[in-house]
């Protein structure tokens, strides 16, 4: 038997021995893990990660498609994604893997925050779609520096001409 065997048997024991012990693991990862057990999207759990980049509670149920209002907006390269396009929706419905897609989330309240989110459709024993998860990393601070980095960058290039000029 392989390694990768031996872990996911002992995984599928924990979960099925313990489901807060389960819970536990999966908070215990410093990504966010968002988890969907039905192919509807409608309620989707995330881990203690998640949820603080969300602005939820741990283990609470957010998803786009399940809120009449949405708290947030969410953008990919400037365009607003509906429901459908997000990265655990294409994995659930179509079986897509979905690789490090940029992000933006923009809340009412003027909060943004950026992540890269990667999603992989979950499979019964039969290979019908079950659900999918998705991990992300926020990066929000990393862009915030890239920015302040570029506004640094055109003021100083704007003192060079005024003093060469």
């Amino acid at each position: 038997m392989s390694f990768h065997n031996d872990i996911s048997e002992a995984l599928v024991k924990i979960i099925a021995l313990d489901h807060k012990l389960a819970l536990k693991i999966i908070d215990s990862i410093h990504t966010g893990i968002s988890i969907v057990m039905d192919v509807s999207c409608k309620e989707i759990r995330h881990n203690r990660i998640a949820a603080g980049f969300l602005r939820i509670n741990p283990w609470d149920s957010f998803s786009l498609s399940a809120l009449e209002i949405s708290p947030a907006r969410v953008f990919h390269q400037g365009n607003e994604l509906t429901p459908g396009e997000m990265p655990i929706r294409l994995a659930a419905w179509y079986g897509q893997n979905v690789k490090d897609m940029e992000i933006e989330f923009v809340w009412d309240d003027g909060v943004r925050k950026i992540s890269v989110w990667s999603a992989s459709p979950l499979f019964d024993d039969n290979g019908i779609i079950v659900g999918a998860v998705a991990t992300f990393e926020d990066i929000t601070e990393q862009r915030r520096l890239e920015f302040d980095l570029a506004e640094a960058n055109r003021k100083l290039l704007e003192q060079k001409e005024l003093i060469f000029s």
